[in-house]
């Protein structure tokens, strides 16, 4: 990291990508729903600020209706860096286990030098292991993987998969 003070990345989207995966494992994910969470709307969370979505219960319908496709689902966080950001710290993003590091699935170029990248969850290939994918999610920039989170330089928000928002 250079000199350059890091600041927060900026929480752009959330999305709980239901689509066609292969369940022994395999790298094959065909999208097939996206369903986008409200991000940084006011009134878009109520009182216990996660955003939540009946994630597990959508996926054990597509597998009851749908038998002859093996469903699956991963969750895609999307964030922005400023221009000083993008050329002066790595960035790190977490899921709320150990086991739910986020892979970079896309990035973008923005105007003034800044980036967009697209973070993704593995696949959980049934209710149980979407269930598994809710907590505690962080991305932050660091010299080096963070063994805490610094919350001027981190992005942090909770997810939850079995209930609707309104239901809380």
């Amino acid at each position: 990291m250079s000199e350059h003070a890091c600041t927060a990345p900026g929480l752009i989207a959330l999305r709980c990508v239901f689509g066609v995966g292969d369940p022994h494992g395999g790298a094959v994910f065909c999208p097939v729903y996206t369903v986008a969470l409200p991000v940084g709307q006011p009134g878009a969370l109520d009182d216990d600020d996660i955003h939540e979505f009946a994630a597990a219960d959508l996926l054990a319908d597509l597998q009851r209706r749908a038998t002859r496709r093996g469903w699956s689902m991963r969750v895609e966080v999307e964030v922005e860096q400023t221009a000083a950001d993008a050329a002066g710290c790595d960035l790190y993003a977490q899921g709320p286990e150990e086991a739910t590091a986020l892979q970079l699935l896309a990035q973008a170029d923005t105007p003034g030098g800044g980036r967009r990248l697209t973070f993704g969850t593995g696949l959980a290939h049934a209710p149980e292991a979407v269930v598994r994918l809710a907590g505690r999610y962080v991305v932050q920039h660091a010299a080096g993987p963070p063994i805490a989170i610094v919350p001027a330089q981190a992005c942090t928000f909770e997810l939850g998969f079995t209930e609707y928002e309104f239901e809380a």
